[in-house]
């Protein structure tokens, strides 16, 4: 039992508010499990995120060339660079509001939905009527955005286990993770036998080996709003809630009095 203190000792130990919590409810917390479905649909979108990071990565200078033959190897910096500044960019804006609305799904949509548009943007950027390389640049950038949502997945995977499942529960997320990026690059090895013709869809565009993977990727996507809407049940398990609040504090403070 946990008594209440509000006032402070001569030690000037920070002050404490001892909230006192009925063996009932404790027991209540511990009997709690790891709702395990939902991690692994967390790692199948982990996986589908980070799957993208790859898929055309290798295609992305010779398209860039194929488009606009000024184009220097310098705006490919840029062009690389910009992906990681829109996730930097994004990931203290998607951990904010995670936080401020106490939910993490309609923010992992909107980074599918960000990933899905960059990578639209980026099948069209050839075909666009001037200056596509920086529509490529964009399309990078907004890929970049989007992807900060895996870092609530990996906050997830505590949330939504108990103590003991920790560990594993992080780690499908990880294995999302590392194997989306493993699997991407290769993913590439499917479009080359296209070449740069290919085949015509309408207007200038063309289904080949630039524009394939990021098609490709949009497919993906969709899937992940499949997989978000009807798989992927949030559920705060490992949460301590005002009303089976465990203080992390409880031993220190039974000390302290």
């Amino acid at each position: 039992m946990v008594y209440e203190n509000k006032t402070s000792h001569e030690t000037n130990l920070e002050k404490y508010e001892f909230k006192q919590i009925s063996t009932e409810e404790t027991l209540k917390f511990e009997e709690r499990k790891t709702h395990w479905f939902s991690i692994y649909i967390a790692a199948a979108l982990a996986f589908l995120g980070c799957i993208q990071i790859g898929l055309y990565f290798s295609a992305v200078w010779p398209y860039l060339q194929e488009i606009d033959k000024t184009v220097t190897e310098n705006f490919l910096g840029f062009v690389i660079a910009a992906y990681s500044f829109g996730d930097l960019i994004s990931s203290p804006i998607f951990g904010y509001l995670s936080h401020k609305i106490g939910k993490i799904k309609p923010l992992i949509f909107v980074g599918f939905l960000f990933m899905f548009f960059g990578n639209l943007i980026y099948v069209f950027a050839g075909i666009m009527p001037f200056k596509q390389r920086y529509f490529i640049l964009f399309a990078r950038f907004l890929s970049g955005f989007g992807f900060s949502y895996v870092s609530l997945l990996r906050a997830y995977a505590v949330t939504t286990s108990v103590p003991s499942d920790r560990s594993k529960a992080i780690a499908y997320i990880t294995g999302g993770i590392a194997f989306g990026a493993t699997c991407g690059p290769s993913l590439q090895l499917i479009f080359t036998f296209l070449g740069i013709k290919g085949y015509h869809l309408f207007g200038d565009l063309h289904f080949n080996i630039y524009t394939g993977p990021a098609i490709l990727a949009c497919g993906i996507n969709l899937i992940a709003y499949f997989l978000i809407y009807f798989c992927f049940k949030e559920k705060n398990i490992g949460v301590i809630d005002k009303n089976t609040a465990v203080c992390f504090f409880n031993q220190f403070k039974v000390i302290v009095i």
